[in-house]
């Protein structure tokens, strides 16, 4: 099974003579990230859909979405607030070839360049291969599978990049929202490739906010509403999960403060084994944990996120209480801070931070 199989040192040099092309033809140049293709090859199950950034010239980029589910999850990062913006690309499957700044390379990244006796100069000039799993902190291509699979969607991305230059209507959104795609048709080794339009189907809602217990919440309505008001949020630690030898997992910590004496009502680990959406469902209950060792409600409740003005809102209804949405939470800034170092200094030695 490809796997298990480590990549080659064949597989290696062919991914980064791609890189060295790709950067070659700077497509950023002439796309965006919202010219949007697909490919389907022999390897993958589903679509790879191909999205270039760097057109403002920040971040050059070409990340290869998996199928049509984390492609809408992608289009719904374009919609959202900017505050769920980074859960939202950790939950997102995707292989991606950035160019970097050296200093922005890990140390396995560095070696493996070294290792096949390659070199790179300049700023955005280094290549780097990532895989983004849901769950989990990016990480290094780790299979034969996935060097393989990248090296036929850089392949046959370098030709539609040609093409785009020239017909940038090929990858432009099109009115009746159909993809352009390339086609593998055939025998693995003798077979070709076509162009072919597929049809987008109707994306599915990616986040359902859960109800809260009806009982639960009647037993809390009954306590008294204290003079407190707390400020709320979640954010994923740096300090991620897993030992260096692992895909580092992501840790989600939701933070509860008192918003004039900073002092920490609540702080906990939440479950991400179902994604975003069920990080963001465990947020009411988490609160209401809190507010039963407290013995009373806050008055008001402040977040910085609009995501969470309508996961708190059984909450607001219920207990008669404000969720005001304030762009700054200057005690959970303070607090989170300080709480982020205590990960790192607990964190053993041996075991990577990003």
């Amino acid at each position: 099974m490809k796997f298990d199989k480590p990549i080659s040192k064949k597989q290696w040099m062919r991914l980064f003579a791609l890189s060295d092309q790709v950067k070659r033809l700077s497509p950023w140049e002439w796309m965006d990230e919202n010219h949007i293709f697909g490919i389907k090859d022999d390897l993958a199950e589903e679509l790879g859909f191909v999205s270039v950034m760097g057109s403002e010239g920040m971040h050059h980029a070409v990340t290869i979405y998996k199928g049509w589910g984390d492609l809408e999850r992608f289009r719904l990062m374009q919609d959202v607030d900017e505050s769920v913006i980074p859960e939202f690309i950790f939950e997102t499957s995707q292989l991606m070839l950035s160019f970097e700044d050296r200093d922005q390379l890990s140390a396995s990244d560095y070696a493996c360049i070294k290792n096949l006796g390659l070199s790179y100069r300049g700023r955005h000039a280094w290549p780097r291969f990532q895989a983004f799993r849901p769950g989990f902190f990016p990480w290094k291509l780790v299979n034969s599978w996935e060097a393989d699979h990248m090296i036929t969607c850089l392949e046959q991305s370098i030709g539609v990049f040609m093409r785009a230059e020239d017909t940038p209507e090929l990858v432009r959104p099109r009115p009746d929202d159909s993809m352009f795609v390339r086609v593998h048709q055939g025998d693995a080794s003798t077979g070709e490739w076509q162009d072919a339009y597929f049809d987008t189907p109707t994306p599915e809602r990616m986040l359902t906010y859960f109800e809260v217990e009806k009982g639960r919440l009647e037993a809390i309505v009954a306590m008294p509403l204290s003079d407190r008001c707390v400020e709320i949020d979640y954010f994923i630690s740096k300090s991620p999960i897993g030992g260096r030898a692992k895909r580092p997992k992501c840790a989600y910590v939701l933070l509860i403060t008192d918003a004039n004496t900073g002092q920490v009502m609540g702080s906990t680990m939440l479950n991400s084994s179902e994604g975003l959406e069920g990080v963001l469902g465990q947020i009411p209950g988490a609160a209401l944990d809190v507010f039963e060792e407290a013995g009373a409600v806050p008055y008001a409740m402040r977040v910085s996120r609009p995501v969470l003005t309508q996961i708190l809102a059984p909450l607001e209804q219920r207990l008669g209480v404000d969720v005001d949405l304030t762009p700054d939470l200057p005690m959970t800034t303070v607090v989170r801070a300080s709480l982020e170092q205590y990960l790192i200094d607990k964190k053993p030695s041996g075991q990577a931070l990003l």
